[in-house]
């Protein structure tokens, strides 16, 4: 059984996911970034099946893995010339809530098994 925190975490996880899916309908982005952010996307949908239905550690450690790297990947565009304020803004959200889903996914990722 998963904490609210934990539950909190990977609710917002996905939530970013399918952000990511939907910057391919974005003209300002470049499309190397399109296909990573939908990559990424993809993984993390992926991952959290597994990660909600059984709380499967791995499951959450991939949420989280793919959620540092698309952070990872979209910083680039805060310091390009070319991107919009809205979308700096947009950015820095995503970065600001990545990292609280990683900090809400923690409790789960510190667990270990107790052998029986």
């Amino acid at each position: 059984m998963r904490s609210g925190t934990v539950t909190a975490g990977l609710v917002l996880a996905g939530l970013l996911g399918l952000a990511d899916l939907a910057t391919a309908g974005t003209p300002d982005v470049p499309a190397p970034a399109i296909v990573i952010a939908v990559a990424l996307g993809l993984a993390t949908l992926a991952a959290l099946v597994p990660a909600w239905r059984r709380g499967n550690r791995r499951a959450v450690l991939a949420v989280a893995a793919t959620r540092a790297l698309s952070a990872l990947a979209a910083v680039p565009g805060l310091t390009t010339q070319d991107t919009s304020g809205t979308t700096k803004g947009i950015i820095v959200t995503a970065l600001a809530v990545t990292i609280l889903a990683i900090a809400l996914l923690a409790p789960a990722l510190r667990r270990t098994s107790v052998p029986s």
